[in-house]
């Protein structure tokens, strides 16, 4: 656990693709966690025309469809060009750094002692496990996290390997993480984990009141 600077407790869930971090999530929406998104500010800056004149500039007319950036498809092909991956995670990463700052500012200077959870997918490829207190990693096996993304998105197998083979390894995020959650199980099994997770928490955040 990092030292803390104010009185919130700030907590970062991280994992691959399929490991289950929206079940997560959902979980602690329920419980009144305040919640911040790595992807749903991905998909508020690409709503912003800058960014989709930038994108469609990046990969050409074929990535936009109905006026909008056809996430799916930039999906298919930086996964299957490791030069197309870094080439729009070098624009996009740095917008998204900006506006995670500036919610840690906002939260840090209401000092409610709060605990706020925030859902980032690449947190350590992006070293940003620097902004919290704890991280946490959703880890399941490749199988499982492989399935759930084919039903999910209706997708191959093929691609779901590949978008797994560009991340960080599992392991390596596994020696990274000060807590590790395994979500091999069913949905129960996952709660009951999460329930204790939440009750550690509230804890720690009482404890440095």
């Amino acid at each position: 656990m990092k030292q803390k600077t104010n009185n919130n407790l700030f907590i970062a869930i991280t994992g691959d693709i399929g490991s289950g971090k929206s079940t997560v999530i959902d979980f602690f929406i329920k419980k009144k966690i305040t919640i911040w998104k790595a992807d749903k500010v991905v998909h508020e800056l690409y709503s912003q025309e800058e960014v989709l004149l930038k994108i469609k500039k990046m990969f050409g007319d074929i990535v936009i469809k109905d006026n909008m950036i056809d996430k799916g498809y930039i999906k298919k092909i930086v996964f299957k060009d490791p030069s197309l991956l870094k080439k729009l995670n070098n624009y996009m990463i740095p917008l998204i750094d900006i506006k995670l700052k500036s919610f840690i500012d906002e939260v840090t200077f209401k000092n409610k002692n709060e605990i706020v959870i925030f859902e980032i997918p690449l947190l350590f490829e992006n070293n940003l496990e620097i902004y919290f207190d704890l991280t946490v990693l959703i880890e399941a096996n490749k199988s499982n996290k492989i399935i759930r993304v084919m039903q999910r998105d209706k997708c191959t197998k093929k691609l779901v390997a590949s978008i797994l083979e560009n991340q960080m390894p599992q392991e390596v995020k596994k020696q990274k993480a000060n807590i590790i959650i395994s979500n091999n199980g069913n949905i129960k099994t996952l709660y009951l984990q999460l329930d204790v997770l939440l009750q550690t928490f509230i804890s720690i955040s009482k404890a440095n009141c």
